[in-house]
């Protein structure tokens, strides 16, 4: 409750201010033009719902998730395809790329130009992969799914005009930072293994004893 008056006196007013949105989403879209005055209001009215500030400061305050990144993905045991804006300075690439590397049969599709709010940058690019992929889950067909084909690259155009180019990749690293998480991940993955086996042995040997 302290933190929450502190925001709400301080600052609160300060951020669901339309100039102050604006600017917070130009940090993170790769198309600022498609930051119009209607995204603004639907945004602004959201802030004013009576547990807006609740919501807000819940997100601020929430604790350390209780499974790791890989945990949860390895509990994911349905299709998945990922549609990812190339240019998001938030939630970079790399996490697409590790998901993938985690999951070697999800589908990866890099959206350019579009950041962090692809569904909103590009909804034309964005709807027609999820009616795509749907369908051919549906289908039992996904994997032959034409713009879900590793090495593939479709082109969508927005009502702009703007062209978005898609690309499946396969989610190997392409510079310095990625191959560097990417070492990391795997150095992690072979630990766990390790002490997978090493906990697995010993509890064997408890047994037998």
């Amino acid at each position: 409750q302290a933190i929450k008056s502190i925001i709400e006196r301080y600052w609160w007013d300060r951020i669901r201010n339309p100039e102050t949105i604006r600017s917070l989403l130009q940090l993170v879209y790769a198309r600022p033009s498609t930051i119009d005055d209607d995204l603004l209001q639907r945004i602004v009215e959201a802030t004013q719902h009576p547990e807006a500030l609740d919501a807000f400061t819940s997100i601020l305050l929430a604790p350390k998730t209780q499974l790791s990144f890989d945990e949860m993905l390895a509990a994911i045991s349905c299709p998945v395809c990922l549609a990812y804006g190339r240019d998001d300075p938030w939630v970079v690439p790399m996490w697409g790329q590790r998901l993938k590397r985690a999951l070697p049969a999800a589908q990866y599709l890099e959206l350019a130009p579009a950041g962090h709010c692809p569904h909103h940058e590009v909804p034309t690019a964005i709807n027609s992969i999820v009616t795509s992929w749907v369908a051919a889950v549906e289908a039992g067909r996904h994997q032959e799914l034409e713009l879900a084909q590793e090495g593939a690259c479709t082109t969508f155009e927005e009502a702009d005009g703007q062209v978005v180019t898609v690309s499946c990749l396969d989610g190997a690293p392409r510079n310095v930072f990625d191959k560097a998480d990417s070492a990391k991940w795997r150095l992690g993955s072979a630990w766990q293994q390790a002490l997978q086996r090493g906990t697995g042995a010993a509890s064997d040997g408890g047994t037998s004893a």
